[in-house]
């Protein structure tokens, strides 16, 4: 949803999705993801040119980090 939001142009949701992913990560103690996740924030807000690369690393460690609740859970 964020590369949606950014594709849109709207920097300021995105970087706001992102925020809420970071405290939400904090709170499971999903401390990678909520690292990740603040990297994104600011590489939103700073126009920074390896945020495709951050938005990649953060959708592989949340994948990552689904797959291992699913498989918990089974």
């Amino acid at each position: 949803e964020i590369r949606t939001l950014l594709k849109e142009n709207d920097q300021e949701a995105a970087a706001r999705l992102a925020h809420s992913l970071k405290g939400v990560a904090g709170i499971v103690g999903a401390d990678e993801i909520q690292s990740l996740a603040e990297s994104v924030e600011i590489a939103i807000k700073e126009n920074d040119t390896e945020l495709d690369q951050k938005l990649l690393n953060l959708q592989e460690q949340t994948a990552a980090v689904s797959q291992s609740i699913e498989a918990a859970l089974s």
